[in-house]
């Protein structure tokens, strides 16, 4: 990047890779210009279902994997939880897929009471559709998450998303199931694409 300073004027040359982008932000004190990489796309598995509600998912960055075990034992003795699916989406970075459904107040809840970080629990306050989201597809040079098993002691208890459990057994054909025992009837979720 070239800058130049004429009098009152500053010119700025700058040639923009095929991976780079820019943004001008003004306000009443200041004008900033920013560069930076363009986000990638990324896929994702949505949690609400066709009855407008969700199943629970949560989402660990830079966590040890035993806070993440700590976490849902916890919640299982607090909400009744079933068992859920572990899976590691990059080092120290995990996923948890819980089939039960709730109302998305309910949610936000439970997921107060994990280490979960502040940016996911409120992701569906910028997210168009209103719900979280999952990556299923790689990122940068990250694979697809992997899957590490099942969590928590079995219970029974609730009503669970058999779209869900469907679609992570045809994307995971190798994924380890709880004995599940109470599914509802529904067949669709949503897939949704994310910039990262």
């Amino acid at each position: 990047m070239e800058i130049q300073k004429k009098g009152n004027e500053i010119i700025i040359r700058k040639k923009l890779t095929s991976k780079e982008t820019y943004k001008i932000s003004k306000s009443k004190k200041r004008e900033t210009i920013s560069f930076y990489k363009k986000p990638s796309k990324i896929k994702g598995m949505a949690s609400s279902t066709e009855d407008g509600k969700d199943v629970l998912f949560i989402d660990y960055d830079n966590t040890d994997k035993k806070v993440v075990l700590n976490d849902y034992k916890l919640l299982q003795g607090l909400f009744r939880l079933p068992q859920g699916y572990l899976f590691e989406s990059s080092e120290n970075s995990y996923h948890v897929v819980c089939l039960r459904k709730f109302k998305p107040s309910e949610i936000y809840h439970i997921l107060s009471f994990t280490h979960t970080d502040s940016a996911y629990m409120s992701m569906p306050l910028r997210n168009l559709y209103k719900n979280w989201v999952l990556r299923i597809g790689t990122k940068k040079s990250k694979g697809r998450p992997k899957t590490r098993g099942i969590i928590g002691k079995p219970q029974n208890v609730g009503t669970l998303s058999k779209a869900h459990y469907d679609f992570l057994n045809k994307i995971f054909p190798n994924l380890e199931n709880p004995k599940y025992n109470q599914f509802d009837k529904l067949k669709k979720i949503c897939l949704q694409e994310y910039e990262s």
